[in-house]
């Protein structure tokens, strides 16, 4: 029996109940640590804490901490955030040491295995990573298809302007192929677009916290789900030609995201089902917290785990009390 057709039930992991302060480091130091953040810096150049610099912090938020610096021992992570340093210039991920002691961040969801320290040092640049658990530099991933990429750019720019939406995917290194074989009609659509890949992006994201989901497959399967949609209105095949896609594709994806889980989670998703595959189940979740976009809120009957559901009611409780 495929992975993609197993009901496992798993432990639901909870967030830890702690104040928004520092605690230390609660597990083995990690062996490697990485900083998401601001482009030009060279090996032992060391990166201060906002309180120290005096400048405004460029990532969206900004840090909860002023006075520490942000590192984490997950390369995806540390390229979210480098991702997301400013709107105009993407950030660099560094491998650094820390400078003083490390310290959980209470606040840092479990799968970003985030921490904070005092200072930290730049031992290399890695560049740009992927956000996709490879390991390798966006331009080592893609860099092949980035003439291609460049003429089917400036033949459609309305479509770049829409795919601007996809902060997070954008960096993913099967995104281009993705996109230039992706449908006019699930490019250009309003409901099942880029848009909206982002979306079930980020709410994927927020159910992993909570489940044993594989967050590489959620990613993938954010970009993919709707790609390859003809019709914005009914279009019970579009599951099944994504899922194609994938099939067809295996080289590009082999060894960067698994591709079973993928491939049954893309060809069933608009079925109505659910399941116990925490992985899966993230998935189907995170496409149908999006109904939310159409004014409909999902049953809890149509969702398949318990952060899902969660979600659901609190949707739901807002809706009522407005």
């Amino acid at each position: 029996m495929s992975r993609g057709t197993q009901h496992l039930r798993r432990t639901r992991r909870k967030s830890p109940s702690v104040p928004p302060s520092l605690t230390q480091c609660s597990h083995p130091r990690p062996s490697k640590l990485y900083h998401g953040g601001v482009p030009g810096l060279q090996a032992g150049d060391r990166i201060l804490p906002v309180t120290a610099t005096g400048t405004n912090p460029r990532n969206a938020g900004g840090p909860h901490r002023p006075d520490r610096v942000y590192v984490t021992d997950a390369l995806e992570t540390a390229a979210l955030f480098a991702m997301d340093y400013d709107n105009d210039q993407r950030g660099t991920v560094y491998e650094v040491t820390a400078g003083g002691r490390l310290e959980d961040d209470p606040e840092s969801l479990p799968w970003m295995r985030g921490y904070v320290t005092e200072t930290a040092t730049v031992v290399r640049d890695l560049g740009r990573v992927c956000v996709c658990g490879s390991g390798r530099i966006v331009d080592e991933c893609c860099g092949e298809e980035l003439l291609e990429q460049t003429r089917w750019a400036r033949m459609n720019p309305d479509l770049v302007e829409r795919l601007s939406a996809c902060r997070m995917l954008a960096v993913l290194p099967y995104f281009i192929p993705v996109v230039m074989a992706a449908s006019p009609v699930a490019l250009r659509s309003e409901v099942h677009g880029p848009a909206h890949w982002e979306q079930v992006a980020l709410n994927g994201l927020y159910v992993a916290a909570e489940t044993d989901a594989d967050i590489r497959t959620l990613l993938a399967f954010a970009l993919l789900h709707d790609a390859f949609r003809e019709s914005d209105g009914r279009d019970p095949e579009h599951g099944h030609r994504a899922a194609e896609w994938v099939a067809e594709n295996a080289d590009k994806l082999e060894g960067v995201v698994p591709l079973e889980e993928l491939v049954y989670a893309l060809h069933h998703h608009a079925d109505g089902l659910t399941t116990e595959n925490p992985t899966i189940g993230a998935c189907w979740d995170a496409d149908r917290l999006d109904l939310i976009r159409l004014g409909v809120v999902p049953t809890a009957d149509l969702l398949s785990t318990e952060a899902g559901r969660l979600a659901a009611k609190k949707m739901t409780d807002a809706s009522r009390a407005a």
